[in-house]
């Protein structure tokens, strides 16, 4: 499993390096060289992009994992109360059942994912966009809020499982840091 896990994760992580940094690594360093940036200045276009990424990938993380799962939460409850007469009160276990089920793997491969690649664009162009680690505090605390929303009221409680350390995640920021 964690040769497995390791694989997916190297896997995860060149596909969003690839997908989120080329258009900006283009834009700071080939740009130039090919076309001219606008206004001759090609670190003002790469503070506007990371700008938007970030303001960006915040609203849909924050969309894709409150909004969407309260309507799926909302649609199994739909689903479990079918048939039952109206004003019976669930038991707090029946409440808790009609919860998401907590998929350890992929909830902490997105989490890790999402936090990787913000580090990424946090330490990358940082010299472009001085304003992008404020911004990322600032996601990085909504995103602890939000987690802990999630598993306290949308997914059944996780089955505990150790683990040693983060594992390839370190890795991939070192990498993020030597580059």
């Amino acid at each position: 499993d964690t040769i497995f896990e390791d694989k997916l994760i190297t896997k995860i992580f060149l596909f969003q390096f690839l997908s989120n940094f080329a258009f900006v690594t283009y834009i700071a360093f080939i740009k130039n060289i090919i076309s001219q940036c606008l206004d001759n200045n090609c670190i003002k276009e790469v503070a506007d992009n990371v700008s938007i990424i970030f303001i960006t990938a915040l609203a849909v993380r924050l969309i894709t994992q409150v909004i969407v799962s309260i309507y799926l939460q909302h649609l199994k409850i739909l689903e479990d109360t079918e048939g039952i007469e109206p004003g019976v009160e669930r038991s707090p276990l029946e409440e808790q059942y009609s919860l998401q089920g907590y998929d350890a793997v992929l909830i902490t491969l997105q989490d890790y994912a999402a936090l990787v690649i913000q580090f990424g664009f946090t330490v990358l162009f940082v010299v472009a966009y001085p304003l992008g680690p404020t911004i990322a505090c600032i996601s990085a605390y909504i995103q602890i809020r939000v987690d802990g929303w999630k598993l306290c009221q949308a997914y059944q409680r996780p089955e505990p499982k150790s683990v040693e350390d983060i594992g390839v995640w370190q890795d991939m920021i070192t990498l993020l840091s030597y580059l």
